[in-house]
């Protein structure tokens, strides 16, 4: 279903990203064992290989999503998707692509504000669901406090 050289979202499972969500494009994929190969969108060299479970189409369509939305983001002039809330209503664009304003977690100005943050929707993924493992993107308290979810 994912095409060779198609832009995808992935799921990183080992060392101190494990659990981290970056951009990557499609180089491989092996269908006896479900997994793919996929290359790093920052680090070119680097190739990754993850099961299909760890691996999400980007969509360049707002179907499905709205203001208030818990979403994975990529941060701007980063490759890594951080957690972050559908800011503003989402308008659909006419004419090709469509942007969301989101406001990331973590992301306060110096004076306390949090900034709405223009993102392509393309950018914009659903928090996956069945992502119970303590994973830091799927922590529902509203406070960001460290509760240990069970």
């Amino acid at each position: 279903w994912l095409r060779r050289g198609e832009q995808v979202g992935v799921k990183l499972t080992k060392g101190e990203e494990n659990g981290s969500w970056i951009l990557a494009t499609v180089s491989r994929y092996y269908p006896d064992s479900d997994i793919f190969e996929v290359q790093d969108e920052d680090d070119e060299s680097k190739l990754i290989k993850l099961p299909s479970e760890n691996v999400e189409r980007l969509e360049d369509s707002v179907e499905g999503l709205s203001k208030g939305d818990m979403v994975l983001a990529v941060f701007p002039d980063t490759t890594s998707f951080y957690r972050a809330t559908i800011s503003k209503p989402v308008k659909r664009s006419s004419q090709g692509t469509s942007e969301l304003f989101v406001q990331f977690e973590d992301d306060e100005d110096e004076t306390g504000r949090t900034p709405h943050r223009r993102v392509t929707a393309r950018y914009v993924m659903h928090s996956p669901d069945g992502d119970d493992d303590g994973n830091q993107y799927m922590d529902d308290d509203e406070e960001g406090d460290d509760d240990q979810h069970s």
